[in-house]
């Protein structure tokens, strides 16, 4: 279930197509990862496979993410403790929800 709804400190995290160009502006290699960014920090994870991001419940989303670095766990264990939710793409998801999220969308 999915809910729209205001958090003080927005967890927003995007999955993302990352293309690498060379000096000509030619594509040399494509990966796929994750942006992910609150209201005062942003960082991202590139070089994984598509199957790696694509498909994941929200839940495997956000273990993703937390995964990342310092600030990210830091990110996502305050929406956590606040149990506001986090915007996943252009859908918002309420703590609840995340939490029964461990089924993968078809």
């Amino acid at each position: 279930m999915k809910a729209s709804g205001h958090m003080g400190n927005r967890v927003c995290i995007n999955l993302t197509k990352f293309v690498d160009l060379d000096l000509k502006g030619n594509e040399v290699e494509t990966t796929y990862g994750l942006r992910i960014g609150d209201d005062y920090d942003a960082t991202f994870k590139n070089g994984l496979a598509k199957d790696e991001v694509v498909g994941k419940s929200p839940a495997e989303i956000i273990e993703l993410a937390r995964g990342i670095d310092e600030r990210t766990r830091d990110m996502i264990a305050f929406a956590e403790e606040s149990q506001d939710g986090i915007r996943i793409g252009d859908e918002f998801f309420a703590w609840t929800d995340i939490k029964s999220s461990a089924v993968t969308p078809n």
